[in-house]
């Protein structure tokens, strides 16, 4: 009939494409107009994900033959048991490699957050299996981390006060030495109008001026 053309497929276990990745599910909808099917991912089932390929493209395979809906319950039978999907006839490529891609991952980050003491370094991370990974002490990881942070930042603040200090005393050491320089200026010439505990910037210009004036006569 055209309602059974129009949802031929329906029900049928496939196996799609995105972006360059295999994944499994099962045909919900048929649009033989534009040669479609709507695919339901078994790993994301809401609506939202669900997609359309062509029935023959390249973006699509068949998993196994067209699954007829429970009409009551009843026990296995081993048709039933012939068309049920299982662990190997799904997507265990598929499945190992969503693993692989979460693993990959978990070890970039491991590697991004190491801290400088841990007892592991990058290249045995990267080395690290899954069940090591399942195991992995992340508490204590992150322990190692925070502990590692707060000093690098307590060291930031250390070494800031300490260019501080030696800036305020360099500061001091300048004043001081320019009253010095303006009680011997005025200690060889009593007109220089300049006040006696000077130690700014006027002292740098007053002893330029009497630098110059020097050469001048020397010349």
């Amino acid at each position: 009939s055209e309602e059974s053309s129009e949802q031929d497929g329906v029900g049928s276990r496939v196996e799609a494409q995105v972006n360059s990745k295999w994944y499994p599910g099962t045909v919900t909808e048929d649009n033989n107009k534009e040669g479609k099917w709507k695919v339901k991912f078994d790993h994301h089932p809401k609506d939202k994900y669900d997609k359309w390929f062509d029935k023959t493209g390249p973006q699509l395979r068949m998993l196994d033959i067209k699954k007829v809906p429970d009409l009551a319950p009843s026990s296995p039978s081993s048709q039933d048991a012939a068309e049920a999907p299982t662990s190997s006839t799904t997507t265990p490529a598929v499945t190992s490699q969503i693993s692989e891609d979460i693993a990959n991952g978990y070890r970039t980050c491991l590697r991004y957050f190491l801290p400088p003491q841990w007892i592991m370094d990058k290249d045995a991370i990267t080395a690290m299996s899954l069940q090591e990974l399942s195991d992995f002490p992340l508490d204590d990881f992150f322990d190692h981390y925070e502990r590692g942070l707060r000093r690098l930042v307590s060291n930031f603040q250390t070494e800031a006060t300490v260019k501080k200090q030696e800036c305020d005393d360099t500061k001091t050491k300048l004043a001081a030495v320019r009253k010095l320089i303006v009680r011997l200026l005025k200690s060889t010439n009593e007109d220089f109008d300049i006040d006696p505990e000077e130690s700014g910037d006027q002292v740098d210009d007053l002893l330029a001026a009497c630098v110059r004036q020097a050469t001048s006569q020397t010349s």
